[in-house]
């Protein structure tokens, strides 16, 4: 009997089937959005919607429930955030629509996002970012002054017949 058999496979052994889990589940947090196969949609939106179901609970046994679970940080914090969003929605945060056919195996390929964006971040964070980041990465003028090569003269040598 299959009772109870609800795990999609998806031709995979476990460790590979985790991974392609994990990576999809973080490109859509940091993306909003995902296109992939229809069958790989149907596997992780149900661990998806579960995850962030749990992280609606606020502190720190489910933020680390959540880092455990997506094996990053950042993503976690996304993961938050968008439980902030669908904080008095009771389920389905994801939809699954279908874009086209595949042009190999004519599966379906489909868009995988959440039903609400985050927010965007003003214009004016976004540039301070920038130039924190860039300040960081570029040098400073004294610097580039003690690493300037100096050339040093050719010397002629002379040369016998």
């Amino acid at each position: 009997m299959k009772h109870g058999r609800h795990l999609r496979k998806l031709s995979r052994d476990s460790d590979s089937r985790r991974r392609l889990f994990k990576s999809l589940m973080r490109e859509t947090l940091e993306h909003g959005a995902v296109v992939t196969s229809r069958a790989k949609a149907k596997a992780v939106q149900p661990q998806l919607e579960k995850l962030i179901t749990s992280t609606k609970e606020t502190g720190l046994d489910a933020f680390r429930r959540a880092i455990a679970d997506l094996g990053d940080v950042e993503s976690a914090r996304l993961l938050v955030r968008y439980s902030e969003i669908f904080k008095t929605r009771p389920g389905g945060y994801t939809r699954i629509m279908r874009i086209k056919k595949s042009g190999g195996d004519n599966s379906d390929v489909v868009k995988f996002e959440f039903i609400e964006r985050l927010p965007e971040e003003p214009k004016a964070e976004v540039v301070k970012k920038l130039d924190q980041k860039v300040a960081e990465v570029t040098p400073s003028t004294t610097e580039i002054k003690t690493q300037k090569m100096v050339r040093k003269p050719k010397i002629k040598t002379k040369t016998t017949k």
